[in-house]
């Protein structure tokens, strides 16, 4: 037998390639959560489970772990994603209050001049 099979993988573990969702694996790089699985694994600690185990062909991640981590990871990624509408925002949100200081200060004008 030249490798292990499925069942001989442990509970609670499964493949990194598990994450590699191309069509064809054969032609280009890793898809986005496999690539950032792989550089993470790589880390010293790892940021979750990472095991070989002789037989079983390519490395095992635990699963909870490695989801938990593509979620933080999508999770900052979209609040990096708003940071830039928030200081336009802020922005314009300062432009107008300047805008209607100066109305306010045009109307105090015209009221003393009424007066």
């Amino acid at each position: 037998m030249k490798g292990k099979q499925v069942s001989d993988i442990p509970e609670g573990w499964v493949r990194m390639s598990f994450y590699d969702t191309r069509e064809d694996k054969s032609a280009g790089g890793p898809s986005n959560d496999y690539r950032r699985l792989l550089a993470a694994s790589k880390k010293n600690p790892p940021e979750f489970g990472v095991q070989n185990i002789r037989g079983v062909y390519g490395t095992l991640v635990k699963k909870d772990e490695a989801d938990a981590f593509l979620r933080r990871f999508a999770e900052s990624e979209a609040s990096r994603s708003k940071q830039p509408a928030l200081r336009q925002a802020d922005h314009a949100t300062s432009e107008l209050l300047k805008r209607m200081e100066s109305v306010c200060e045009l109307l105090g004008k015209l009221v003393e001049k009424l007066s």
